[in-house]
């Protein structure tokens, strides 16, 4: 009768430190703004030792704006195709038969 007694007042001591410890425990509001951070598939990771595809070629029309840029288009055609090749990298021209 006694480890009865005992067993039941230790018991009622771990239920009370239970709902002691519950009481405590905050729960979110429904009306509570949520913050989600995106998971983790949609981002996007580079490795830049691994290549997919190479690109061979950089191409332009001869006309170079010859068409939507008609003013001075003699001055300044030289000098835009210069740069397009050493800058860019252009290496194809394709010509537009209309």
């Amino acid at each position: 009768m006694k480890a009865t007694r005992i067993g039941l007042a230790a018991l009622l001591a771990l239920l009370a430190s239970g709902l002691t410890a519950c009481d405590r425990i905050s729960l979110p509001s429904p009306f509570e703004e949520k913050i989600r951070t995106p998971p983790l598939a949609d981002a996007i990771i580079l490795d830049p030792t691994v290549t997919y595809q190479t690109m061979v070629g950089w191409e332009t029309t001869a006309g170079i704006g010859s068409v939507d840029f008609i003013v001075d288009f003699q001055k300044w055609s030289g000098a835009a195709v210069e740069l397009a090749v050493n800058d860019l990298g252009l290496n194809r021209v394709r010509l537009e038969i209309k």
